[in-house]
């Protein structure tokens, strides 16, 4: 990319767009535009989070984090326009990196293209789901594989199974073992753009997760579990039986809850899942 901008391959009329604004790259990028001596191309991306500074449930400033405001503002300063999905992550953004006085056309509440997630899904296949309980991270925590190795040991005969477990697998294996199951644990206590969530209806399977606030607007009541139960390791040793309860039930009363997945499932794309983000940065401008 440096030799592309050395080359002025790059105009004034290029975009470049960033799916995923976290990480180091638009700094970089940005300090290569300076130095190309050339009126540099607009710059876009999309905040899968409003904020990485804090990490509680209330958003409550943790010790001293000044470092990591610092570069989550310069992360903001290199971007021409930002991107955001709800309303939640503009707060964030505006409370904790930005300043109050935002100009709105800095932060944007954007819609984010998902709505291919469904065609990745076989429709020729003959799937039956099963009594099976899934997580689907590639790299679960130390907390995780604790909690899903107990799962396993107190919700027989009910089966549990963790994606990538014993070797890595195919996009298209993995969408298969999931579409077998009847439930996609996901012990996430952060936002983000709800892909998993996303998947989890798409492959009819109910996503269980955290009652934090981001998610109440994803996924209902009835597939929400208390926070604190897997907040820690202590914690889930006083409060797993609520969470294998609700599993539990969620198992034995899968079919019920079909109507409610479908009903989820046409929300998200309609609500959040649509092509705005695209049709901005290509056709608005």
């Amino acid at each position: 990319m440096r030799k592309e901008f050395e080359r002025k391959q790059f105009t004034s009329f290029d975009k470049i767009i960033y799916p995923n604004v976290w990480g180091a790259m638009p700094i970089y990028v940005k300090h290569i535009l300076e130095n190309s001596r050339t009126v540099p191309p607009k710059t876009y991306g999309f905040w899968r989070r409003g904020s990485f500074i804090n990490a509680d449930a209330n958003y409550r400033p943790i010790w001293n984090r000044d470092y990591r405001k610092s570069f989550e503002r310069a992360l903001h300063r290199c971007i021409d326009k930002s991107f955001l999905l709800t309303d939640l992550h503009v707060n964030q953004f505006r409370h904790f990196i930005c300043r109050p006085k935002l100009k709105p056309w800095r932060a944007i509440k954007c819609n984010f293209p998902l709505k291919d997630i469904p065609n990745d899904i076989r429709t020729d296949l003959t799937v039956t789901k099963q009594d099976l309980i899934v997580f689907p991270f590639k790299n679960p925590t130390q907390l995780e594989d604790k909690i899903i190795y107990d799962l396993k040991r107190t919700m027989s005969p009910v089966m549990v199974h963790s994606i990538n477990e014993n070797h890595k697998i195919t996009r298209e294996q993995y969408l298969y073992q999931c579409s077998t199951a009847k439930i996609m644990f996901l012990p996430l206590h952060y936002e983000s753009l709800g892909q998993f969530i996303y998947e989890a209806y798409a492959l009819k399977c109910i996503p269980v997760v955290p009652d934090i606030e981001y998610y109440r607007d994803f996924v209902p009541e009835e597939f929400r579990y208390n926070p604190d139960v897997t907040l820690n390791i202590y914690n889930y040793t006083l409060m797993a039986e609520q969470l294998t309860n609700k599993l539990k039930h969620l198992i034995v009363h899968y079919n019920e809850y079909m109507n409610v997945i479908e009903e989820k499932m046409k929300y998200l794309t309609d609500t959040y899942y649509t092509l705005e983000f695209l049709n901005i940065v290509f056709n608005k401008e």
